[in-house]
């Protein structure tokens, strides 16, 4: 299956100009994106600091409290995974959970399109 992503790019005399921004299989597109972003959960309240420090190297954000336990989203490449355990234990917190983030295509899409900053349509056909 492929996707074809259009960005409506201008009507000129009432005629709608559309460029092409994406024709490719959804397996390439999301290849685009080789980081994995998850869903950590940690033992206790992360300080300002670490929240600074984890933001600036794994895209830390959306950090909020469940209980007695704080929850954010991290996005990493796959040899940072380790270094973003360390960090968390170094900080004298354990992890009680990583859940991985599926990749969402609308997403990409946005991504790709520079934030959907335009009038877009997305169509799929099979090869």
């Amino acid at each position: 299956m492929s996707i074809r992503l259009v960005r409506h790019a201008r009507t000129v005399s009432g005629v709608h100009l559309c460029e092409i921004v994406v024709d490719d299989s959804v397996e390439n597109l999301l290849d685009l994106f080789e980081t994995q972003s998850y869903e950590i959960t940690v033992d206790d309240t992360v300080s300002d600091d670490l929240r600074e420090r984890l933001g600036d190297r794994y895209d830390a954000s959306d950090f909020a409290m469940q209980g007695d336990s704080m929850v954010f989203e991290a996005t990493i490449l796959g040899d940072q995974f380790y270094d973003l355990v360390d960090d968390i234990r170094d900080a004298g917190l354990s992890v009680e959970s990583f859940d991985s983030v599926e990749l969402d295509l609308e997403d990409i899409f946005l991504q790709v399109t520079d934030e959907g900053s335009e009038t877009l349509s997305v169509g799929s056909h099979y090869e």
